[in-house]
């Protein structure tokens, strides 16, 4: 769930986040369904090193970061408390800057940020990871609902291309003409399977101004696609009303695509607008959904949820520290929330509320089960880091970190079924929550 530094005053009890400082917990990354490891810098010139070598590396530390810990204060209490990993680590500087035949050329910011990155991966967190100050640029922009790129989802197929299972309303991608479907097979006249996850990324979520030449195979044909990066707001919220032909009535469907800052006045929208249209229901789709601002998330459920506390924050002792509450105004119509194993995070935050306050059931298939926040913390070079520091929890029930949530009706699709691809009458998971709703 990502939080970057806000003025909510929607909470209540000890707020104990440093200052400048935000949070995170996004379940898994936006670009495919399985996550990468955290970040790790690339110089310039050289390929990514193994995770061997990450590990290693870690024995190079400078001066510089030893001081910047002592500066920062957190030694501050205990002049005499050094983490036992620094005494090699000294030692290794130590004799590099005497004897070390290449110490005029070593790079000491990229040592830098490299240690950042395996000392995070090293810790075992997940969800830990180091930011470039150019993706964390990118990471703010996003949590804002402004996404700097080419505007679109994937997921890495079984021949491990790239089909693209969204196009963003109004982005690059869109206005050129790319759709759903879609298969990237090469990006600036490479082979997609010869590229790095880090390359990839980095063409779809690069710096704005800048072209991408993208190859698609669209049925059996190839077909050359220029997309011009650019800035443009995430439409993160799809809605429209149930048609299966089958019934009179009318329910709302909403689909959440992720959590950001832009999202809760999207969301509000299309449940208002499906309302005067004579919504008798609402069916929240939230599968696939790995989370995103915890701002939002707790926006969005003061708009739907009656007068009381509706997200409880603990730390790692399991000391309540935070909790936000929702008001006396509420959306009162039946709901059902649909999820599968990549709901994720807030979106998992989401449902298991309004399952709490009895607003609304659950339908699908065990969600992801990650109820950790990750703290974002600005570095010194225009970077950041992120590791994870406390456990957040819906109204009433238990944390569901590592264990997901269960759903009320567990309805499983065929195997391999690509959620993006169904419709109203193919969707057995939104067909079972519609005649739950109806009967």
């Amino acid at each position: 769930m990502d939080n970057f530094p806000n003025n909510n005053n929607n909470s209540s009890g000890e707020n104990e986040t440093p200052e400048y400082v935000g949070s995170y917990s996004g379940g898994y990354s936006e670009l495919g369904s399985q996550p990468p490891m955290a970040p790790v810098p690339e110089k310039k010139g050289l390929s990514l090193y193994s995770v061997i070598v990450l590990i290693i590396i870690t024995a190079v530390v400078t001066f510089q970061v030893t001081s910047l810990w002592y500066n920062k204060g957190v030694l501050s209490s205990d002049a005499d408390y050094l983490p036992s990993y620094f005494e090699s680590v000294l030692t290794v500087d130590e004799y590099l800057r005497a004897y070390y035949i290449g110490i005029d050329e070593m790079d000491e910011e990229y040592v830098s940020q490299f240690l950042c990155a395996a000392l995070l991966y090293a810790s075992g967190d997940a969800y830990a990871a180091y930011y470039s100050p150019e993706e964390y640029k990118n990471a703010s922009q996003s949590l804002e609902g402004n996404s700097a790129g080419v505007g679109i989802s994937i997921e890495y197929r079984d021949d491990l291309y790239i089909g693209i299972t969204k196009v963003y309303k109004g982005s690059p991608a869109s206005n050129a003409g790319i759709k759903v479907g879609d298969i990237v097979v090469a990006i600036d006249g490479k082979d997609v399977l010869q590229m790095s996850y880090k390359e990839i990324n980095d063409a779809f979520q690069g710096e704005a101004g800048a072209a991408v030449q993208l190859t698609v195979k669209r049925g059996d044909e190839l077909v050359d696609f220029t997309v011009i990066r650019d800035v443009f707001v995430m439409q993160t919220v799809d809605s429209h009303m149930y048609k299966d032909g089958a019934t009179s009535k009318k329910v709302g469907v909403v689909q959440i695509l992720n959590f950001n800052n832009a999202t809760t006045v999207q969301f509000k929208d299309a449940v208002n607008a499906l309302i005067e249209e004579g919504a008798e229901a609402l069916v929240f789709d939230v599968r696939g959904n790995p989370g995103g601002n915890l701002d939002s998330v707790v926006a969005m459920l003061d708009f739907l949820l009656p007068e009381g506390k509706i997200v409880r924050i603990t730390d790692r002792n399991g000391r309540e520290v935070q909790s936000y509450s929702s008001d006396a105004s509420c959306i009162d119509l039946p709901m059902a929330v649909l999820t599968d194993g990549e709901t994720a995070s807030a979106a998992e935050l989401f449902a298991s509320a309004l399952k709490d306050f009895d607003k609304a059931i659950t339908v699908g298939t065990q969600s992801f089960g990650k109820g950790t926040m990750q703290i974002m913390i600005p570095l010194p070079d225009g970077g950041a880091f992120k590791f994870s520091y406390r456990y957040y929890s819906p109204p009433i029930s238990d944390n569901f970190h590592g264990v997901g949530i269960t759903p009320d009706i567990e309805v499983t699709l065929p195997e391999g079924t690509l959620v993006t691809y169904l419709t109203d009458e193919t969707d057995g998971q939104l067909s079972a929550a519609v005649d739950h709703l109806l009967s």
